[in-house]
């Protein structure tokens, strides 16, 4: 079933990227139709915005339907796994105001995405995730937290509430003593004790801002087994 975005979240997507500005903007996947077209309208009124979407197989279906509103006339498709384009673009020093980052990889693929994103936008540029609510995109947004690169700018409306076993379970933990808190953080990311409403992850979209200058460019190949194994 295609997935149901919430005009909150549409009316984000607009408005980041209007404010924004940007002139350099790489999208990872086509995602679902109603965001890649709230992305495009907001980017109709630019002047001259170079777009730059990586698509897979996947996205066949949303392409086609972006392609019909005339996207393939001015936009830069890359029919190419965006896991394995993104080092190419990194290495020959591409730079982008905005990304976003829609579903469809695995987790690993993602945060490979991520990195090499990441080296490509600048202090101040922003991150859109799509679909943040779905597991493998949610555990990317706490990544993204955890690289302390980005902050939480913005967030949609939450599509769905904590169940009430979850906010017990929580609310027991705080109260347990703080000898337990330290155990439990030596084997668990802390992050990972924070709820999502918490964090700011509670949308269906979130708004990443960088708060980092951006790295200076590696003349070495990158070990990318070796880099997530890091990262997880």
């Amino acid at each position: 079933m295609a997935h149901q975005i919430t005009e909150s979240a549409l009316e984000l997507v607009r408005k980041t990227t209007k404010v924004a500005a940007p002139q350099s903007i790489l999208q990872i996947g086509a995602g679902c139709y109603k965001s890649s077209k709230a992305l495009v309208d907001a980017l109709g009124s630019l002047e001259e915005p170079q777009f730059t979407l990586v698509v897979s197989d996947s996205d066949s279906s949303v392409l086609e339907q972006l392609n019909n509103d005339g996207l393939d006339e001015w936009a830069d498709i890359v029919p190419q796994s965006a896991d394995q384009v993104l080092p190419d673009f990194y290495f020959q020093e591409h730079r982008f105001d905005l990304a976003i980052i829609n579903p469809g990889y695995t987790y690993d693929e993602t945060l490979v995405c991520f990195y090499y994103i990441n080296k490509m936008l600048s202090k101040g540029n922003k991150i859109i995730v799509n679909q943040a609510a779905d597991d493998k995109m949610h555990a990317l947004c706490r990544h993204i937290l955890d690289a302390d690169d980005f902050v939480v700018s913005a967030a949609s409306e939450s599509p769905k509430q904590v169940s009430k076993l979850e906010s017990l379970v929580r609310e027991q933990y705080k109260k347990l003593p703080a000898w337990i808190h330290r155990q439990a953080e030596m084997v668990i990311n802390p992050a990972l004790l924070e709820n999502a409403s918490t964090l700011g992850l509670d949308g269906d979209v979130i708004v990443f801002e960088k708060i980092t200058e951006v790295e200076e460019k590696l003349e070495d190949e990158v070990d990318v087994d070796a880099m997530i194994e890091a990262m997880i």
